[in-house]
């Protein structure tokens, strides 16, 4: 039997993304303006965050919450510098590294730390190490972290450590002229936002309770926290050669990546993690044994027998839940973003002559020269790419015809939030959490759900309504792209 490997190798890796489809993945207000206005502080009133201690998708929910709680209090967001954050530890990274700036800075006043030191250095009273830092042009420098933490505590007021106070949007509204958000003190601003769902704001608002969101803290969200252009690059030659919004995507957690040990997406996203049923099982397997080679060899033959039944198995779920996507046609590329890396989980696919693509299989085939990621791993850097894996394979999942998330997952949640935001074919409704069928959970597809008719008729019927009225070509970049409010 040949080996269907993957998609790109139908359609040869172009050097650059056609500009039909840059076009059509930048579903932002402005798209095409190459320098936007940088919006330039307003009044001297600041808002400094911490990042979340979660992982990226956790961060970003967090940062943007904080965007918001600054964009209407009137307060410059203060953003931490990179730093080697959980799960991803190829390079530091951060607020900057992640996100487009330009769009950034046009949608709300923020600083780097050193910015505001500089900003602030005659109004405040700082130490000579944070005067030193600010004195250098390099942004690359390295933030004395205890003395801007020292400054912090006892220059700024704390947002609190509670939901009442830190989900209050009038803490932010006070008279305080400065004010962080620090995780590690209790309450997370990242649960300002509707995490299980697709992270939208859920802010209350002091004596009144009920906060509704404004539609400038959606527009917000959608015109102005987009991944990085070069997301967007790596992502726009996977996109194209697996055709724009015509592919069936996935979204396949099996492991709880808070509770793993590894420390980047290769090690998370891509790995086996959880093939056993648990961590804990497996650390249990392995202490039952004395560490010579012999009884080594034995777990590892051992386990390795259990992941590989594993991995078949969850590959024959995977491919009948997406087999109802793909209209029959045996030739529709399926792209699977999944921490079940084996071989096996492949099988299911390659025993009916499908197009599987998963992040791993891009990457092996790129390394040798070959598919759409090939210039692109000899454009950026190892660390790079491995660091933006997570947001990459986001924007793939965004840009297909249908997608199947996993629910209760912040990964998932921002695919379904950008295909709002790009109006794509099949564009969710919200969970209602009425009962455990997929019928009970609106329109949302899950892998580890049956296909329901009703979900399956109602969803057939929003791709022809999709189709007839172009919106393959047409996107609507007005929208401000309203979420569900207080949900």
């Amino acid at each position: 039997m040949r080996f269907l490997l993957i998609a790109v190798s139908l359609q040869t890796a172009a050097a650059e993304v056609s500009l039909k489809v840059q076009e059509r993945m930048s579903y932002w207000k402005d798209f095409d303006v190459a320098q936007p206005e940088v919006k330039k502080p307003v009044s001297d009133r600041y808002l400094a965050f911490d990042y979340d201690h979660g992982g990226l998708n956790n961060i970003r929910i967090g940062w943007e919450m904080a965007a918001i709680a600054a964009l209407e209090s009137n307060r410059t967001l203060v953003y931490p510098p990179s730093l080697p954050l959980y799960l991803l530890s190829a390079e530091p990274s951060g607020f900057e590294y992640f996100l487009n700036m330009d769009r950034v800075q046009s949608g709300l006043s923020v600083m780097s730390i050193k910015q505001f030191i500089q900003t602030e250095k005659d109004n405040y009273a700082m130490s000579e190490a944070l005067l030193q830092f600010a004195s250098g042009s390099d942004e690359a420098d390295e933030v004395p972290m205890s003395e801007w933490l020292t400054f912090r505590s006892g220059q700024m007021q704390s947002a609190g450590s509670d939901e009442d106070t830190v989900c209050d949007i009038s803490t932010y509204m006070a008279d305080t002229k400065m004010i962080y958000q620090d995780p590690s003190s209790g309450w997370r601003i990242f649960n300002c936002g509707n995490w299980p769902n697709v992270g939208e704001p859920r802010f209350h608002k002091g004596q009144e309770g009920k906060w509704d969101v404004p539609d400038r803290d959606f527009a917000l969200m959608r015109n102005h926290f987009i991944w990085h252009p070069d997301a967007y690059e790596i992502a726009g030659h996977v996109v194209e050669s697996l055709g724009l919004f015509d592919y069936v995507s996935m979204h396949a957690r099996y492991g709880d990546f808070q509770f793993q040990n590894h420390n980047n997406p290769k090690d998370t996203m891509l790995s086996p993690s959880g093939w056993l049923g648990s961590q804990a099982d497996a650390v249990e397997t392995f202490s039952t044994f004395q560490a010579d080679s012999q009884t080594v060899a034995e777990t590892k033959s051992f386990l390795g027998q259990k992941r590989s039944k594993l991995g078949l198995a969850r590959g024959m779920k995977a491919l009948g839940v997406i087999r109802t996507w793909l209209d029959g046609d045996s030739k529709r590329a399926i792209y699977i973003a999944t921490d079940d890396t084996s071989a096996d989980y492949l099988l299911p696919f390659q025993g009916e002559g499908l197009t599987v693509v998963r992040w791993q299989e891009l990457m092996a085939q790129a390394e040798q020269g070959e598919g759409a990621l090939a210039p692109m791993v000899k454009k950026f850097s190892k660390a790079r790419i491995e660091n933006l894996a997570g947001p990459i394979e986001q924007l793939i999942c965004t840009f297909g015809k249908v997608f199947i998330g996993s629910e209760k997952s912040t990964f998932t949640g921002y695919i379904e939030k950008m295909r709002l935001y790009a109006q794509a074919p099949t564009v969710a409704t919200y969970i209602q959490y009425a009962g455990v069928d997929a019928s009970d959970k609106g329109l949302r597809l899950f892998h580890d759900d049956q296909v329901d008719s009703t979900v399956e008729a109602t969803i057939q019927q929003e791709i022809a309504d999709w189709d007839k009225r172009n919106a393959l070509v047409v996107v609507d970049r007005d929208d401000v792209g309203a979420l569900p409010k207080n949900t």
